[in-house]
């Protein structure tokens, strides 16, 4: 809900207001400590290789093609 202009009459009710907003954000969206975290990286692990758009997965020479492409 937008709050109407005589809230901004204050400096301070405007900055609880936008923290609350904030707040209210972050937790619908789960913040950093979410459920939908990804777990932490194992030491030593490798990581999983990319996949072309194709689902194929990438190979040296398609990463080297592209990188020549680019310039």
């Amino acid at each position: 809900m937008i709050p109407g202009p005589r809230l901004f009459r204050s400096r301070w009710a405007a900055l609880l207001w936008a923290a609350g907003l904030l707040w209210a954000v972050a937790d619908m969206a789960g913040g950093l400590t979410g459920p939908h975290r990804a777990p932490p990286a194992t030491p030593g692990a490798s990581p999983t290789p990319e996949a072309t758009p194709d689902g194929s997965p990438a190979q040296d020479p398609d990463v080297a093609a592209l990188v020549n492409t680019l310039g």
